[in-house]
């Protein structure tokens, strides 16, 4: 027998149940506030704007500058990068590249390609300006270095990184090297030309020249310049005071005019 204690309920047999929380959505209208629309209206504003100034011809690119571009040339530079031209048509100008849309990379990447730049950097500039800046390479070779002038010519297509005739660089050397103690001159110095009459040449300033003329291969090979050159001493040391032209067809025959 189980005593009950006065007062005292029995225990019901079902158990509690816990609430359920309530989950909530956000309206749909809420998502479409004023100051979200207002952040819409002002990208698409923008970029209206910005597509407006790309098709403007006012910004179409009308000049370009260069610095650092002393052995490259601000011809090769324009070349490479290729850029068009606003031209006058019947609707007022077209064409042209925008400095709001353009991209400076491809320019400099095509500007870098040259043999002679070490480094550029391109920028746009507005109203209508590219702005190109070149670090060249130093030369493999420096300082006091004759200079040989080449007037011929097929010499003007020649640029910076250019392969030279093997025959002409055989002959440039040679007379290049050459010192007024060499030929027995009293000149201070002696200077290597080459043009398409007469082919190459010694000359000293206000006095003599001597031509040493053109050297086609085996027929003519450059190996016969130190003859030459012996031909000339013998010709300056005697008549170096009054020479004006000698003409060395080889190394033992040559013609010779007195001022």
């Amino acid at each position: 027998m189980i005593a009950r204690h006065p007062g005292s309920s029995p225990r019901r047999g079902r158990a509690r149940t816990r609430p359920t929380p309530t989950v909530r959505r956000a309206s749909a209208r809420r998502r479409f506030s004023p100051r979200r629309a207002l952040a819409a209206l002002a990208l698409v504003a923008s970029g209206l704007a910005i597509y407006g100034l790309a098709a403007s011809p006012a910004f179409a690119v009308r000049s370009v500058t260069t610095t650092g571009a002393g052995l490259t040339g601000e011809a090769e530079i324009l070349a490479a990068l290729a850029l068009p031209t606003p031209v006058a048509g019947p609707d007022g100008e077209q064409g042209g590249v925008s400095v709001v849309t353009l991209a400076t990379a491809p320019l400099a990447a095509r500007v870098a390609a040259l043999p002679t730049v070490a480094s550029v950097v391109v920028t746009a500039a507005l109203p209508d300006a590219v702005q190109v800046a070149v670090t060249e390479r130093e030369p493999a070779a420096s300082g006091d270095l004759p200079s040989i002038v080449d007037e011929r010519k097929g010499s003007a297509a020649l640029v910076p990184g250019a392969m030279i005739d093997r025959v002409d660089l055989d002959v440039a050397t040679r007379l290049a090297s050459l010192t007024a103690a060499d030929i027995g001159s009293s000149a201070e110095t002696i200077a290597v030309s080459v043009t398409d009459p007469t082919g190459w040449s010694l000359s000293v300033p206000d006095g003599w020249e001597a031509v040493f003329g053109f050297y086609p291969g085996s027929i003519r090979p450059p190996d016969i310049i130190p003859e030459q050159v012996r031909l000339l001493r013998s010709l300056l040391a005697v008549r170096e005071d009054r020479l004006k032209r000698a003409i060395l067809a080889s190394g033992e025959t040559g013609t010779y005019s007195l001022r």
